[in-house]
């Protein structure tokens, strides 16, 4: 080959990189609206694999919050208040007794309704999942086989596809979840003092800090797959018969462990890449929740009872019980809606791959495999 032709090819190979690393940095970057399409895609496969099954899960999800609430911090507050009123006792373990076999009969119901609906569910998706995508793989054109970018989309999808649409349901049931405590718990709260709500909002200030890391999560995830690819397949050449002769005959052995070698030390180079940011944004989020609200309400709360005499025992033993709790929600709820944005980077390589049209449409009348099969037996 001319050094011409040399040349010509190494600047064409720039210019692909060139172009293509726009294309990662937007890896990680979804439309909003792309972002509800994508989680609102998998939804609908749920639905159409078992038509009653979001509903009624979300139903008893929410009717498992509504007794947790009543039989936590609210229940505390009507117990000590009314011990300071001198209310009798039966009426208190009354309350007490009905408020056990209530939270006893709901926890059974979704433990019936998870054992006996929910993993024939779960099987039926992910049946129907897999047969989609088989579907797809066995209807492209022989050529996308060969092209780098297309089959990298149906192993993520393949990897993804099934967990990630019960993560999807997951998060919706838990966006409801903390909302409905949310507001029960602020309210109660709000009741008591409040200024005890502007210490639970502190983590709410920082929940942005969230998204951020599951797209630094997400970048790192992308790159560590393409190491495991490599890793598996060093592996398996290792004890697939294929490559017996060839590893006995040649130096193949040498150069392959040279190559495991190396992707422990891509592993290394990844992590020391995206671990400090992942680190110092969980450390900002734990920090916020954990020593800014619960210790700060806390001492507030004490300092009220205490010095102000402000605050009643009963309310400063709600507010020591809850603050935590509120300030959890609030945190979960950042956590959850950023959580739809990670689903629809995952699910955006699912649809990539089930909405490409083949240039090569199946043949309809083609040889059917078990006559075929019979046939040459």
């Amino acid at each position: 080959m001319s050094r011409k032709k040399k040349t010509a090819k190494r600047a064409k190979r720039a210019k692909r990189a060139k172009r293509a690393k726009p294309d990662e940095k937007k890896a990680d970057k979804l439309p909003l609206r792309r972002v509800l399409q994508n989680n609102l895609y998998i939804l609908k496969l749920i639905q159409r694999a078992a038509p009653s099954y979001i509903i009624l899960d979300i139903i008893l999800d929410l009717l498992w919050t509504v007794v947790e609430f009543f039989s936590g911090a609210f229940l505390l507050k009507v117990v000590v208040d009314r011990l300071q009123g001198d209310e009798p006792i039966e009426t208190l373990v009354a309350i007490i007794i009905g408020m056990c076999l209530i939270h006893m009969a709901v926890y059974f119901s979704q433990m019936l309704f998870w054992h006996v609906y929910g993993r024939a569910t779960h099987l039926r998706l992910r049946a129907k999942i897999t047969k989609e995508l088989i579907r797809q793989m066995s209807a492209v054109e022989l050529a996308r086989y060969e092209d780098p970018e297309y089959y990298e989309k149906y192993i993520k999808a393949m990897n993804e596809a099934q967990n990630r649409s019960f993560r999807v349901l997951w998060s919706l049931e838990g966006l409801f979840d903390q909302l409905f405590s949310l507001t029960a718990n602020a309210i109660l709260l709000f009741t008591i003092d409040p200024v005890l709500v502007l210490f639970a909002l502190i983590p709410f200030a920082v929940g942005f800090l969230r998204r951020v890391r599951n797209k630094v999560a997400f970048r790192e995830n992308e790159e560590v797959q393409k190491i495991e690819w490599r890793r598996s397949y060093i592996q398996r050449t290792f004890y697939l018969s294929d490559y017996s002769k060839e590893m006995r005959l040649t130096g193949m052995p040498e150069k392959l462990l040279a190559d495991h070698k190396q992707t422990v030390t891509d592993f290394k180079l990844i992590k020391r890449k995206y671990g400090p940011r992942i680190a110092v944004l969980d450390y900002i989020s734990r920090i916020s929740h954990e020593v800014i609200t619960i210790l700060g309400a806390s001492l507030y709360a004490v300092y009220a009872t205490m010095v102000r005499g402000t605050m009643s025992a009963g309310d400063c033993l709600v507010v020591l019980n809850s603050i935590g709790s509120v300030s959890g929600y609030l945190q979960g709820l950042v956590t959850n809606i950023a959580s739809f944005h990670e689903h629809g980077l995952y699910i955006e390589n699912l649809r990539a791959f089930l909405d490409y049209e083949p240039a090569i449409k199946q043949n309809p009348n083609g040889l059917d495999a078990a006559r075929a099969t019979d046939a040459v037996l």
